[in-house]
């Protein structure tokens, strides 16, 4: 699958849940799929058929994308309220889903783990005023789950937030992460990019805004060709130098102060696709809007603007790449686009808008959304080809903008 012929894809399966999707996106490995939605129902599926092989309920809200390192499965719970309230990471067997082991840790998991020589550095979140949980990376040993050190946006603090909502990226020499604002004392690791040794020990850190304002960074750090790109909150992207943490150049991609971007940014096609937050407010109806979400291709050198795309909803999602593919979700619809221009190359609707990142693998695109689906499209073969036609019918009856409401009772919209 190719950007000469990713207008044929066409959909292949969808698996329903009971629950939607929210910004724990699918993964791939092995010809299978794992998938955790809101209701904290883990499923395992045939990536050709979409067929179930197991299904797990952990019976909590799960907004991390599961991953899969080393042999094991890793899904994150996420209890958001009180500050005392804990939430559990479980380290699955991904051909079962019986539990290998598991750890409750004071705080929420938002962004996915990362392996290194046998431990699992975890992101931990929920640290704003109400909840205050202790922000930071924790780490454990990969095969037992025995707690390693911990490092705290706040150090030593029960109650001082400072969430990192974003994964941690190792680059193989150091771990790099955004962090969120703190609850009342205001270290310089807080509304930060942040990069730490393996054991922990600060190398750098470039705070963006004032440590109490909402301005989180939110989104993963993606590093590409020896520069690190991340966007924050506060309306800002960065191109910073990962050795050092000398920042490049910032772009300010417009915003207001505390509505910007919190998605990763994507390389690709030699463009940097990111997600300019949003120039309204997110909670008016969406009747009353008429511009809603942000999406810029970025010289990746400079950070001039190549093109800017609009939708009345938001871009929450990172865009998942190949050498010449971008897939991105718009307004309940999953789209290819041309990197180097926003050009629509190919679209299919979806029963619901998307906040999980798209993947794109074994020439399939897979993507889950807010209605409950996962979706996988492929190019068109003999086989399923009476079930794809019969769905994908379905799916062009559905109307313009089928858009699935926020919840009323949301605090942050970049939390949820």
């Amino acid at each position: 699958m190719t950007a000469a012929n990713v207008s044929g894809l066409k959909l292949l399966w969808t698996h329903s849940s009971s629950a939607q999707y929210d910004t724990a996106g699918p993964i791939e490995s092995g010809g299978v799929v794992y998938a955790a939605d809101f209701a904290g129902n883990v499923v395992a599926l045939n990536a050709t058929t979409g067929a179930t092989i197991w299904t797990r309920s952990l019976n909590t809200e799960i907004k991390m994308t599961p991953a899969l390192l080393d042999g094991r499965l890793f899904v994150g719970t996420y209890v958001d309220a009180p500050a005392t309230a804990n939430s559990t990471l479980y380290a699955l067997n991904p051909q079962t889903g019986a539990t290998l082991w598991s750890r409750s840790i004071n705080g929420g998991m938002h962004g996915a783990p990362a392996a290194i020589g046998g431990s699992i550095y975890v992101p931990v979140s929920i640290g704003d005023p109400g909840y205050c949980h202790p922000g930071g990376v924790y780490v454990f040993n990969e095969a037992t789950g025995a707690p390693g050190f911990v490092w705290q946006t706040v150090p030593n603090s029960v109650s001082g937030g400072g969430a990192v909502w974003s994964s941690v990226t190792y680059d193989g020499s150091r771990l790099l992460f955004g962090t969120g604002n703190t609850c009342s004392v205001t270290p310089q690791t807080s509304n930060a990019v942040v990069s730490l040794t393996t054991n922990a020990t600060l190398l750098w850190t470039d705070q963006t805004a004032s440590p109490l304002t909402d301005d989180d960074v939110g989104g993963t750090v993606a590093e590409e060709a020896g520069t690190a790109y991340v966007s924050a909150k506060n309306g800002s992207t960065y191109a910073v130098d990962p050795a050092s943490g000398a920042i490049r150049w910032s772009k300010n991609l417009g915003a207001p102060d505390g509505d910007g971007g919190f998605s990763t940014p994507a390389y690709a096609e030699s463009t940097l696709v990111v997600s300019g937050g949003f120039p309204t407010d997110p909670y008016k109806p969406i009747s009353s809007i008429t511009q809603y979400g942000m999406l810029y291709g970025v010289d990746p050198a400079t950070g001039d603007v190549l093109w800017k795309k609009t939708s009345v909803s938001p871009y929450w999602a990172p865009a998942g790449t190949t050498a010449d593919l971008t897939i991105i979700t718009d307004d309940a619809n999953v789209e290819d686009i041309d990197a180097k221009t926003g050009t629509v190359e190919w679209s299919s609707p979806l029963y619901g808008d998307s906040r999980a990142q798209p993947i794109i693998v074994n020439g399939e695109v897979i993507v889950a959304d807010q209605s409950g689906r996962i979706y996988a499209f492929a190019l068109p073969t003999d086989a399923n080809a009476a079930q794809r036609s019969a769905f994908s019918h379905a799916l062009q009856g559905l109307p313009a903008h089928n858009v699935v409401p926020f919840k009323s009772n949301t605090p942050k919209y970049c939390k949820t």
